[in-house]
């Protein structure tokens, strides 16, 4: 970027567009924007997708894993995106849907640039259905047909959710936001409806014996 902005003009006009205004960002405005510079932005409320189903399932650790496969058998065909909070969580669970034979494969900060834009050509060609990513690796995804989002561990910010669940119902299309939490996170959601203006329903867990069914068909496959 250096070596861009010195070979530019000195009489110019610049736009910055970016989703969220962290530290990095607001160096960037500092480093190479007039010191007028206005900024223009909008706030959650208006941000938030209209076409998006907000929902919430509350689980125990121990059955995580097994209802997230119960819903990504309901899903099957389907493209969606599971966010999770590291790197490493992203590689576990990532290992685990591919033991389970579900079409899904990871990305996160720490892959090469070309292994990264592999990953996503077979996401956009169909190839993989499902993509395990962190907050970071995420950014700037613009892929039509993205049905659901799932955050498997809840986003550190009211902005990451945004940015999270914005990548669903692209283009005028319907999709769903689906949040798991542990029962001792459950009192956050009511911060994160006041804050973005939205409402998460419950999503109904399934029971013990479909839990089972679904692990014997995965088993099968």
């Amino acid at each position: 970027l250096d070596e861009i902005i010195a070979e530019l003009p000195k009489n110019r006009r610049t736009f910055l567009f970016s989703a969220t205004m962290p530290g990095t960002i607001k160096q960037l405005i500092q480093n190479y924007l007039n010191k007028n510079v206005v900024q223009v932005s909008a706030d959650m409320q208006t941000v938030g997708n209209q076409g998006i189903d907000h929902q919430y399932i509350v689980v125990d650790p121990i059955e995580k894993l097994d209802v997230l496969m119960h819903f990504l058998t309901s899903k099957d065909g389907e493209r969606g995106i599971i966010f999770c909070k590291t790197k490493a969580a992203v590689n576990k669970l990532a290992k685990n849907l591919a033991i389970n034979r579900f079409s899904s494969g990871a990305l996160h900060g720490s892959l090469s640039q070309g292994i990264r834009d592999r990953i996503m050509e077979q996401f956009r060609e169909g190839h993989i259905n499902i993509l395990v990513a962190t907050d970071l690796a995420a950014r700037g995804i613009d892929v039509k047909e993205i049905s659901y989002v799932v955050n498997y561990h809840l986003p550190d910010t009211y902005e990451n959710y945004v940015h999270r669940s914005g990548r669903t119902a692209r283009a005028g299309a319907k999709g769903l936001s689906l949040t798991v939490l542990q029962q001792e996170e459950v009192a956050e959601i009511t911060d994160f409806e006041r804050e973005l203006g939205i409402k998460l329903t419950k999503f109904q867990k399934p029971s013990a014996e479909n839990i089972e069914e679904n692990n014997t068909l995965l088993w099968a496959k």
